[in-house]
């Protein structure tokens, strides 16, 4: 994830914080999985994690970058330590 998809994505996070912090976040996590954008998708991850148990999908969601890393041949629990 480059620095300006990080700072677009918080910008989007910020700006879903104000309306409805939680749910909103379901629709960046389905996004990105849709695209098959592991990096968005862990990045996003990452930033919620504190929040996981109040984002709708955020298991769901972790399952989802598990499986896209393991068909791209990446090792989830190296790519996704803290979060598994």
């Amino acid at each position: 994830m480059t620095v300006e998809e990080l700072q677009e994505l918080i910008s989007e996070i910020d700006a879903l914080r104000r309306v409805n912090k939680y749910d909103c976040m379901e629709n960046i996590l389905l996004r990105y999985i849709l695209e098959r954008n592991v990096d968005g998708l862990i990045g996003t991850l990452r930033i919620t994690s504190r929040y996981k148990d109040r984002v709708p999908g955020w298991d769901r969601a972790l399952e989802a970058a598990e499986r896209i890393l393991e068909e791209e041949g990446e090792d989830p629990n190296e790519e996704l330590e803290g979060l598994i």
